[in-house]
């Protein structure tokens, strides 16, 4: 899951925005172009120059070429991670005309990779690490990312811990893990990400998510709504997403229509707009290229999931964010989902998808995109994956894509 960062703007907006958003987003019709709402963007913290007519991509190489697989934008930095838990994270960004970056390391074993890196505020961050033995690390920085401290390491009895989420202006987060005595492991922090614990039955309601055969978890497909809701999708032998209204202490399912039966396929990744518009992407990462199963929406917080085949993204997804803009053109209703083969764009919460340029490297061709995260008030969408490469994407305001 990407943390947003929401501006004083952006939450007095969304307040008269979420009946029209919903009313964009609703089935059968399309976002609305002519609402009389009126916002100011937020400040950007990404370079921004005179709007484009279509969208456009610039990719960089800031550090060592290594897969990236974790973004997350918090008020004044950024931060990607992935394989060898290589860290590059931007600096200086208000400041600078264009983004400027500082490579470091988070924790001190190569063999780990970053899976999920969560902002909680200016200046602290959380990353999930594992490795190929299936070990896991939570690690925390307090110092925008300079140094690092382990928080919390598996036993090999817990298995492998695949995702993580921050409620954002809390200190409450919950991580993921793969099935043991065929219930997902769910843990929880109370002190931004200070110390993570089972949730205790004894103290409390715990009834931790059952899992069927052969199903689990895959990507970072984890997400946290405004309150106390808490969704993440899994993979397998089946494609579901689970729910729960009270931080991860009881849990509801759905069958989610995204392609799944090995180990590698089904649902990668979650975001939700509002406690009961989501999406969820993924399919299978051994047919690149198939568009049936890679995407599927919810209307009611997800009890049921829809998708639409012929209107999917165009191959596997791993990633998907929601913008959180608000503005005159397009009210909180745009997403992006990233993959092996390129990036989509959705301007009605993920029913119709529309294809964005290719982030290619100069000379070295097309870049496998592997993490997204969204910067709040804007357009702009930060994308990471292969060989080192972080894709800066701009979506102009009032921006209609070509007809298919």
């Amino acid at each position: 899951m990407n943390y947003h960062v929401f501006s004083d703007t952006f939450l007095r907006a969304l307040a008269s925005a979420i009946v029209v958003t919903a009313i964009a987003c609703a089935p059968g019709r399309a976002p609305s172009s002519s609402s009389p709402l009126r916002v100011r963007p937020s400040r950007s913290i990404l370079p921004r120059e005179r709007p484009p007519r279509g969208v456009t991509v610039e990719v960089v190489r800031p550090g060592p070429a290594v897969s990236f697989h974790a973004l997350a934008i918090g008020p004044e930095e950024i931060w990607v991670s992935g394989a060898g838990a290589e860290l590059v994270r931007a600096v200086n960004t208000r400041a600078a005309s264009q983004i400027t970056w500082a490579s470091g390391q988070i924790g001190d074993d190569p063999a780990f990779v970053v899976r999920d890196l969560e902002a909680v505020d200016r200046a602290t961050v959380v990353a999930l690490a594992v490795d190929e033995a299936g070990r896991s690390r939570i690690f925390r920085s307090d110092d925008v990312g300079v140094t690092w401290t382990m928080v919390f390491q598996a036993s090999e009895a817990e298995g492998a811990w695949r995702a993580l989420a921050m409620w954002p202006y809390r200190d409450e987060g919950v991580a993921l893990g793969d099935p043991v005595n065929g219930r997902f492991a769910v843990l929880t922090t109370h002190d931004a990400g200070r110390t993570w614990r089972r949730p205790d039955p004894a103290e409390q309601r715990v009834v931790p998510p059952e899992a069927l055969p052969g199903e689990r978890l895959l990507g970072s497909a984890v997400a946290v709504g405004p309150t106390n809701e808490v969704w993440f999708g899994t993979g397998g032998s089946a494609a579901r997403v689970f729910r729960s209204d009270d931080s991860g202490l009881t849990w509801e399912v759905a069958d989610a229509p995204l392609a799944h039966g090995h180990e590698r396929a089904g649902v990668h990744s979650i975001s939700f707009l509002t406690r009961t518009i989501g999406i969820a992407v993924g399919g299978d990462p051994e047919a690149p290229d198939e568009r049936t199963g890679t995407a599927a929406w919810t209307f009611d917080s997800g009890y049921s999931w829809a998708a639409k085949v012929e209107e999917n993204p165009a191959g596997f997804r791993s990633a998907v964010v929601f913008t959180h803009v608000v503005s005159r053109a397009i009210l909180g209703t745009t997403a992006v989902a990233v993959g092996p083969n390129g990036a989509d764009l959705s301007l009605d919460c993920g029913r119709t998808w529309h294809p964005m340029p290719a982030a290619t490297l100069p000379g070295e061709g097309a870049v496998e995109l592997n993490a997204v995260a969204a910067e709040s008030g804007g357009l702009d969408f930060l994308a990471a994956g292969t060989n080192g490469a972080i894709a800066l994407y701009k979506v102009p305001f009032r921006y209609k894509p070509p007809a298919r």
